[in-house]
């Protein structure tokens, strides 16, 4: 199997297409929250994190329920029509630069933060994949975004996985123990079936720490071991999603696989 340029678009378009639907319709839910008055109101984030350089013509501006929701449902639009249109090379252009734009905006008005990293990476995908097919008539550029995303997810893995190794939490097991349990990220059977095996915490911690550093050979693995361990990565997704409720980052991550799997020929055929 061979993996050519087209397909890895069209692959990683219709995927992240499917996270960036659900990210804007999560968006749509919370947009009176953001709104003028709403416990997401700028002009209260400002005052109360003390910023003298906040700009009240912008405030008021993004706090308009329309200027908002009109943003949120371009980039649902566009992101539509990359998981049901032909994905023309043209299209794709039009529609992850709409995305692109839309994302950045749309993060602008959480002062707050509350990005993670699936958004992060999302972000990363539109303004790169953007780009790219923007200029994708220059030799070399739509291999280039491809790489780049190949080796931003790469990155991404390893150092989470480097991360939670030099975590002691992380290393004696306890660290799955508290984020289950937590109320925004938990869930009460899972976190009681763990929370009585210390065997089960100490092999979830180290699974999660060995799949994310062995993330790192992605880049030089033979393909049918470079497939094992990326429906590893579609399995530890999953159950993150149905366990901690982080449905983006299976979206996210899983999109960035055809590049990774593109990468991965390149290097291997020396470029």
């Amino acid at each position: 199997m061979h993996l050519d340029i087209d397909l890895a678009y069209q692959l990683t378009s219709r995927i992240a297409g499917i996270g960036v639907i659900i990210g804007s319709l999560e968006e749509l839910s919370l947009r009176k929250a953001y709104a003028s008055g709403g416990v997401y109101d700028l002009r209260y984030i400002d005052d109360a994190l003390r910023r003298p350089d906040a700009n009240p013509v912008r405030n008021r501006l993004q706090t308009r329920s329309g200027f908002s929701t009109a943003w949120v449902v371009s980039r649902l639009i566009a992101a539509l029509s990359l998981l049901l249109g032909p994905n023309t090379m043209i299209q794709m252009a039009i529609a992850w630069t709409v995305i692109a734009m839309a994302t950045v905006v749309i993060q602008s008005t959480h002062r707050l933060g509350g990005e993670d990293g699936s958004d992060q990476m999302n972000l990363i995908l539109a303004i790169s994949f953007s780009i790219a097919l923007i200029f994708g008539a220059c030799p070399g550029v739509l291999e280039t975004g491809l790489y780049f995303i190949g080796a931003q997810s790469v990155l991404a893995y390893t150092t989470a996985g480097v991360a939670k190794l030099l975590c002691p939490a992380w290393r004696n097991g306890t660290a799955v123990r508290g984020v289950i349990s937590t109320r925004s990220h938990g869930m009460r059977w899972a976190a009681t079936v763990v929370q009585q095996s210390r065997v089960l915490q100490f092999a979830f911690c180290w699974g999660t720490i060995i799949f994310e550093i062995a993330f790192l050979f992605a880049l030089i693995l033979p393909l049918p071991l470079l497939v094992a361990l990326l429906v590893i990565g579609m399995m530890f997704h999953a159950a993150i999603a149905v366990v901690m409720g982080l449905n983006g980052f299976f979206w996210a991550f899983v999109a960035t696989y055809p590049s990774a799997i593109f990468l991965n020929q390149a290097i291997r055929d020396g470029f």
